[in-house]
């Protein structure tokens, strides 16, 4: 009996062990892999992005030199933020209307050490006609502080896939279908406008402002969110149209095509 109370003991330990060495190191505002101080780690992903079947990225994905150059400002714009601003090009390969869903909580993985990951808050869903191009600006929240923002044509970013933080995970559950993306003020218009406002809600620069520095106190500062931070988001106006809803989840399963959020809410 003696020997056998023994070998669960040991075996109790064994699993203690085990499960303490699986849960990795505790995650807390301002200790989340791969953003501020950590920034030479590799952010963590649940999940790593996949173009969806007959779209395909012509070139690179790069920062813009000044989004009122000719190049950049024949481009739809798209997201939310903007200390991060990526241009890029998207094909449509097929006959068929398409859309690419980007979620929220994508990373955009920097290939110089020195400037800044960009990091989605909401999903964004950009269509496509059959065979048709697409130059797009994608506005994004900046995920270290300490590095540099506004990246050039020179750096590269990759799409490395969807935040596993749970930290993070807390933050982008609160914003739910809020109204916090350029398309969703102005529709897909080829040119900024941050006075855009919905409503009696904030204008969007405000909002990028606000979640910018809320999502800093996560990654950089280690404070945690505020019951004023909390009241700041609640004051952004909801997404009402049903179908766009659908897609603002999370672990969503996304349609072959939808229409832009601006074609919705004509409906």
């Amino acid at each position: 009996m003696k020997k056998i109370l023994t070998v669960l003991i040991a075996i109790s330990v064994i699993g203690l062990v085990s499960c303490e060495k699986d849960s990795g190191p505790s995650e807390a505002p301002g200790n989340i892999p791969g953003f501020s101080k950590n920034s030479t780690e590799k952010p963590e992903v649940k999940e790593e992005f996949v173009m969806p079947d007959d779209i395909i990225l012509e070139g690179k994905i790069t920062g813009t030199d000044n989004l009122k150059s000719t190049s950049a400002s024949s481009s739809f714009v798209y997201g939310s933020g903007g200390d991060v601003k990526l241009k890029l090009t998207l094909k449509n390969t097929s006959n068929r209307s398409r859309t690419i869903f980007l979620p929220k909580g994508l990373i955009w993985e920097s290939t110089s050490a020195e400037y800044q990951h960009g990091i989605q808050l909401q999903t964004i869903w950009i269509s496509l006609m059959g065979k048709q191009t697409k130059e797009v600006v994608i506005n994004l929240y900046c995920a270290n502080f300490h590095l540099l923002p506004g990246p050039d044509h020179n750096i590269v970013y990759h799409i490395l896939g969807v935040t596993s933080s749970r930290i993070i995970w807390r933050f982008l559950d609160m914003i739910g279908w809020k109204m916090i993306n350029y398309e969703m003020f102005a529709g897909n218009q080829p040119s900024p406008g941050s006075h855009l406002k919905s409503g009696e809600g904030p204008s969007i620069d405000v909002i990028s402002a606000r979640l910018q520095s809320i999502l800093h106190k996560l990654t950089d500062n280690g404070s945690p969110i505020t019951d004023e931070d909390i009241s700041f988001i609640e004051s952004i106006p909801d997404v009402e149209n049903e179908d766009a809803r659908n897609v603002l989840g999370k672990d969503v399963d996304y349609p072959e095509y939808l229409e832009e959020y601006s074609e919705l809410v004509k409906k």
